[in-house]
């Protein structure tokens, strides 16, 4: 290491994980087995149930909409059929939940069974699981994950839609073997939802696969496949895939596509779509940021030792730290100061990394590029937080599995920041639609039917209401705010080589010295103070301040879970196991996105702010003192 790491390498992560800060001399930062081996299994478990639904999906697909005249050619069930499910729902309610274990339950579900091809699943899973490298450490003997699976049914329903019109819906679930940590056999389940509609006529049930074959096209044409989106700054993954339903523009667009297929048969004028039961399913791990990647390694995934970020003393001469260390403190006592605007415009300068500074201050093997190069020297409103070039080697699964579904979804990889359609991107949720129903009156009842759609696979965007330029200072302005009150700066007269932390308000009366205390606990307490303070001054900072973590060392052995007080109030740190930890392993810091308010573990993506201290100043000790202050005396 230089004699001066960079303020980069020293305060944020913007190509390496966030958090992720390399101590001097130590092994601190270095990613560990179990770190490896939670990302690979997240992934595989992932990769699994893709496999699974996938394939049962092109299953059931010819009989999503079926008729009784094809039941009788195919003679594949032995019960199922219009008259047996008319007389399971009888005279009542038309939606009848069949009891798991009864005789209707298991003479259907006996039915549905015939339909699923476990041999189309295991070659599915060998062909991108079993071949997969990345993979090979979580195998059972090398073996298919699926080799001795089968399909179960949890759940069972039978609606009567209109006379001679029936719907079965159903659940299945399935186990698949992986090796645990400790490299013992582990199972884990995967399900399937989707239904079985039943018309008296072929005729009909043609119609509705017409009709639905044509609106997934659609919707995978240019003009929809890149329309999803949803407007927002939210960092906070978990709350944005609840929300995707009621926030996105999905429903309008997909009414949209069904009026333009309508519009195509003039027998199809009385049909309309509805949205009333319309579900946009997704999850944090079918979230990916539109943010720089680390180097993708062959048979090691991505790495992060390859994307730390290093410079050189000479800097560049427009950062007014200049290229001694008493320079670098200075800077830090202005993060302090009043002058913490001055350091947020040196900060935010030297972030962007822009392709026109002096490149001798920056090591170029170890910069990952999260622009192409054009991009930035044509227009340096480009942010290296957010940009829809992060997927250039087109190796991210959740981009290529939406892509599998629907090929017309694209990034726009135009350089030109006006003309780029995905200029404000934040990042893209692989989606599922559920609940798009086509309904129509009944010419035999006069009631209304409702028929639902196959579910499709989208990508939504979510896209920043704002130039991402102005977002990224936004969130790094409230990082300043919040780390400035958290340090005790604003409070406590802290400086960059004495800091003083208020004890939590909940602790304040009851905590004790020289004992152990649940770094997490002590330290989730600290942020919600710290935090509220900070939003009552500047209620704008409030959507960027949403996670925090203690300890941003990746080895769980050098992680921070405890912490003690000691009788002049000294503050130390300690392992899970109650061993001392140097000062250098706690450094607080935030991510952008997260999955949960707190902690490693939520993490999300590689944009983040961790609070520097003077470790990072090369051939010497950190002298640091971190105390805390009580609010009773």
């Amino acid at each position: 290491m230089k004699k001066l790491l960079s303020i980069l390498a020293a305060t944020t992560m913007v190509v390496s994980a966030p958090l992720s800060v390399v101590a001097c001399g130590d092994e601190g930062g270095k990613i560990g087995k179990e770190f490896d081996f939670e990302e690979a299994k997240a992934d595989f478990m992932r990769d699994a149930t893709q496999v699974y639904q996938n394939s049962l999906s092109k299953d059931f697909e010819k009989y999503f909409f079926t008729s009784q005249e094809d039941i009788d050619d195919d003679q594949i069930f032995e019960r199922i059929s219009t008259s047996y499910l008319n007389e399971i729902v009888g005279s009542g309610s038309p939606i009848k939940v069949i009891e798991p274990n009864s005789k209707e339950f298991n003479e259907i579900s006996k039915d549905l069974k015939k339909i699923p091809n476990l041999d189309n699943l295991k070659k599915s899973a060998d062909s991108q699981i079993v071949k997969n490298v990345n993979y090979r450490s979580l195998l059972v003997d090398g073996k298919n994950p699926f080799a001795n699976s089968e399909v179960d049914f949890l759940t069972i329903s039978v609606l009567k839609l209109d006379e001679d019109l029936f719907s079965i819906q159903f659940k299945t679930e399935s186990t698949y073997v992986l090796k645990d940590k400790t490299g013992e056999e582990a199972y884990e389940t995967v399900n399937y939802m989707s239904s079985i509609t039943i018309f008296k006529e072929r005729n009909a049930s043609q119609e509705m696969k017409e009709i639905s074959k044509k609106i997934e096209a659609e919707l995978n044409s240019k003009e929809f496949a890149n329309s999803f989106n949803f407007e927002s700054e939210s960092g906070q993954v978990n709350e944005n895939v609840k929300n995707l339903s009621k926030s996105s523009n999905v429903g309008t667009k997909f009414v949209e596509a069904g009026n333009k297929v309508k519009s195509t048969n003039a027998n199809w004028k009385d049909y309309t779509f509805k949205t009333d039961s319309l579900k946009v399913e997704s999850s944090v791990d079918k979230f990916v940021p539109a943010s720089p990647k680390m180097r993708y390694l062959e048979g090691k995934g991505y790495g992060v030792e390859n994307y730390k970020i290093t410079t050189w003393p000479n800097y560049h001469p427009a950062f007014t730290w200049g290229t001694t260390d008493d320079d670098y403190l200075n800077f830090w006592n202005n993060f302090g100061s009043n002058n913490s605007e001055d350091s947020l415009k040196d900060f935010l300068n030297a972030y962007q990394v822009y392709e026109t500074t002096n490149k001798k201050w920056v090591h170029k093997d170890n910069i990952s590029r999260p622009l192409k190069a054009t991009a930035i020297e044509k227009d340096n409103s480009w942010t290296t937080s957010f940009n829809p070039f992060f997927n250039q080697d087109g190796k991210d699964p959740i981009i290529s599995n939406i892509q599998k579904n629907s090929s017309n979804f694209a990034l726009s990889q135009t350089t030109n920041l006006s003309s780029n359609t995905d200029a404000k991107l934040m990042g893209v949720y692989d989606s599922e639609v559920k609940g798009f129903n086509l309904e129509y009156k009944s010419k035999i009842t006069s009631n209304t039917v409702k028929i639902e759609m196959p579910s499709i696979q989208i990508g939504v965007r979510q896209n920043a209401t704002k130039a991402t330029i102005d977002v990224q200072k936004e969130f790094f302005a409230a990082q300043f705010a919040f780390f400035k009150q958290l340090y005790g700066y604003n409070d406590n007269n802290s400086t960059f080589s004495n800091f003083n932390f208020s004890v939590p308000e909940k602790f304040d009366s009851e905590i004790e010295v020289d004992k152990f205390y649940e770094a997490e606990d002590f330290f989730s307490a600290m942020f919600d103070e710290a935090k509220a303070k900070v939003i009552a001054k500047n209620p704008e900072h409030e959507k960027y301040i949403n996670h925090f973590a203690v300890s941003n060392i990746i080895d769980q052995k050098n992680q921070v879970e405890y912490i003690k007080i000691s009788r002049n109030l000294d503050l130390s740190f300690y392992n899970s196991e109650k061993t001392p930890l140097k000062s250098w392993f706690f450094s607080p810091g935030a991510s952008y996105f997260s999955k949960g308010s707190y902690g490693p573990s939520n993490i999300i993506g590689k944009i983040g702010f961790t609070m520097a201290t003077d470790y990072a100043i090369e051939g010497k000790q950190p002298k640091a003192i971190y105390r805390v202050k009580f609010k009773s005396f």
